[in-house]
């Protein structure tokens, strides 16, 4: 059987997306709620970025897509995002930072996606990722620091937990490794991953949310100069990750697949 696709689509900011974004109205108030232009075109091509894919995967008008984004745990308007009246099976993901934006679709699975722009970061690591820390140069703090957050965040982001996390409970693997998860004293509750039954999962001798090690997986993105991304992936089967500049043919292929890319010893 040949690998299902996550496809993961790229953009720059349009300052004119928000005229194809068709904004419900608690988007429109989000969008106002930004005061600063940049913003608010990040957030508005985010929009028209996801309804454009997601319309053409649903066989329906653009206008016709319209999202949840209530938060599962709080109630807020900022929870992940889903398709109101779509199929169960699928999911998508959607992050942006400067003059990236992203989105990342799948079937048959979960997906968490997120970029952030290389800059000097606290309140993110943990006391065994600072410790790894002081054994880099500190030319390369920056870069490892923010990995490690893209990593966190796009994990966090299949789960749906976002922010309610303190990202220095998580211990990822850093720049230049293959990004794993490595540690995760207090996981949320074991649910059963996208083409489970759900009937093995409960593993109460487990750091991880999951008894496979390769049940969630993390791929390191391409977004440019500047910039690190990651895609998580949750579900137990065989991913295709694809990346495309909006408009244009892919830029990369990664197969992945159980074992590949992953530590089995060591987590993700």
């Amino acid at each position: 059987m040949d690998p299902a696709e996550c496809a993961v689509w790229w953009a720059e900011p349009d300052p004119d997306a928000v005229a194809r974004a068709w904004l419900d109205g608690a988007e429109r108030v989000r969008y106002e709620r930004y005061r600063r232009p940049a913003d608010q075109a990040r957030f508005a091509t985010a929009r028209a970025l996801a309804r454009g894919v997601l319309a053409a995967r649903l066989e329906v008008a653009p206008g016709d897509v319209r999202f949840d984004t209530t938060c599962r745990l709080c109630g807020c308007d900022r929870g992940k995002p889903r398709v109101l009246g779509g199929p169960a099976e699928l999911d998508f993901s959607i992050s942006h930072a400067g003059e990236r934006v992203v989105l990342a679709v799948i079937e048959g699975a979960e997906v968490g996606v997120d970029v952030e722009r290389i800059a000097t970061v606290e309140g993110t690591l943990s006391a065994a990722e600072l410790a790894a820390q002081t054994r880099l140069p500190v030319r390369s703090r920056a870069v490892d620091a923010i990995t490690r957050w893209t990593r966190k965040e796009a994990l966090l982001k299949v789960y749906g937990l976002g922010l309610t996390v303190d990202p220095r409970t998580l211990t990822v693997s850093g720049a230049g490794e293959p990004p794993r998860l490595l540690d995760w004293p207090d996981p949320p509750s074991t649910v059963p991953a996208a083409g489970d039954s759900g009937s093995a999962w409960a593993d109460p001798e487990s750091r991880h949310p999951h008894r496979e090690q390769e049940a969630v997986r993390m791929y390191d993105l391409t977004p440019g100069v500047g910039y690190a991304a990651t895609v998580a992936l949750r579900g137990l089967g065989r991913y295709a990750v694809v990346e495309r500049w909006a408009g244009e043919s892919p830029i990369r292929e990664t197969s992945l697949e159980r074992g590949v890319g992953s530590d089995p010893e060591r987590g993700l």
